[in-house]
């Protein structure tokens, strides 16, 4: 019995490695900037790897995709990546912050990163010489706390989403 290839497969089988090589080099081109850039001393640059990866994924599927959910999954994607953006930005800090400017001013107190055993951030204020001093306190420190909490509960649905949507994002 024997076994023959078409032209057609003959061209394919010669081209093969060499359309390989070029996208091996396309991708390393194409992660050097972000590989370039990080570190091993912050998880932040491991993060940011992860992140450019899925959203590589999820234009591939855009693209791509063969199976029927591919835009679906393309698009869960995208969620995850703006949820990662939104928890390691700390854009609810930010939140906090700028809600309290709008009451008090932005004159009225300094924040400083203040490390604190079990805490992510503690709120150093200048206030002693405002009358309100201790309202803005309290408030500042509430308004701090629903933060971290709010970020806490945001990191916590970030990876649940991963875990459970990660397997089913190929084509």
């Amino acid at each position: 019995m024997s076994w023959k290839l078409s032209n057609k497969d003959w061209v394919k089988e010669i081209v093969w490695p060499f359309k390989k090589f070029y996208q091996g080099t396309k991708r390393l081109i194409e992660f050097t900037p972000i590989v370039w850039k990080s570190y091993d001393w912050d998880y932040q640059y491991s993060i940011d790897l992860f992140k450019f990866q899925l959203l590589r994924t999820a234009k591939y599927l855009e693209k791509y995709g063969h199976l029927e959910n591919s835009k679906y999954n393309a698009q869960r994607i995208r969620t995850v990546c703006r949820l990662m953006d939104k928890v390691y930005n700390e854009e609810y800090q930010d939140e906090a912050y700028d809600k309290l400017t709008k009451l008090y001013g932005k004159a009225a107190f300094r924040f400083e990163t203040v490390p604190t055993e079990g805490d992510i951030y503690s709120l150093k204020m200048k206030y002693e010489s405002y009358p309100n001093a201790e309202e803005i306190r309290k408030t500042s420190q509430e308004y701090i706390k629903k933060a971290q909490e709010k970020q806490e509960k945001a990191h916590r649905l970030l990876w649940k989403l991963i875990e459970h949507n990660i397997r089913g994002w190929w084509d």
